[in-house]
């Protein structure tokens, strides 16, 4: 509750504020609780989703990747995945498209790993939850660290404008 003064000119700016976390069109409505038939509102906020990147990738070395079994795993907040990324299908290959290394090596990230994706790797575990194994890449082997990017297109998403980058990014170690 919060009682208005006359500095205030009918502005006031809360601690705290107001937290959406829908994906998509919001409302925000503020009403007097003493006299009801003031209040004031915003339409049209646009609340995008997030993607929260862990599993055991973030702290990956070369020779993590060449023996497999590394887990991507992708939690959504504010949105669900489609409930066909993980089947064979042009969204679950955009979705594998969408690892991106900031390096282009003849036998690095996206020649080697990117490329041998398979739509088994990848399983929707839960409406937010999508975890990618990576199997052995024998052939992976890069002359420097690579920095991964994961770009999650909104095909992908229920309720997405646009695509949306995990977070953090993560790097694999190159290791001599």
């Amino acid at each position: 509750d919060y009682t208005f003064t006359g500095g205030d000119a009918g502005v006031h700016t809360f601690s705290g504020g107001v937290t959406l976390v829908t994906a998509g069109e919001q409302t925000v409505t503020a009403t007097d609780d003493v006299t009801g038939t003031i209040t004031g509102t915003q339409a049209e906020i646009t609340v995008e989703p997030t993607i929260a990147l862990s599993g055991t990738i973030p702290t990956a070395t070369e020779g993590d990747i060449v023996t497999g079994g590394q887990t991507i795993i992708l939690t959504l907040t504010g949105d669900t995945w489609h409930a066909n990324i993980g089947a064979e299908n042009d969204t679950t290959q955009m979705l594998l498209d969408g690892l991106d290394a900031d390096a282009a090596e003849a036998t690095g990230w996206d020649a080697v790993v990117k490329s041998g994706l398979a739509f088994g790797d990848v399983e929707r575990t839960s409406a937010t939850v999508v975890t990618i194994t990576l199997q052995p890449f024998p052939s992976y082997d890069i002359t420097a660290d690579e920095t991964i990017t994961v770009t999650i297109p909104a095909s992908a998403l229920n309720q997405a404008s646009g695509p949306i980058v995990a977070t953090p990014t993560f790097m694999v170690t190159f290791v001599p």
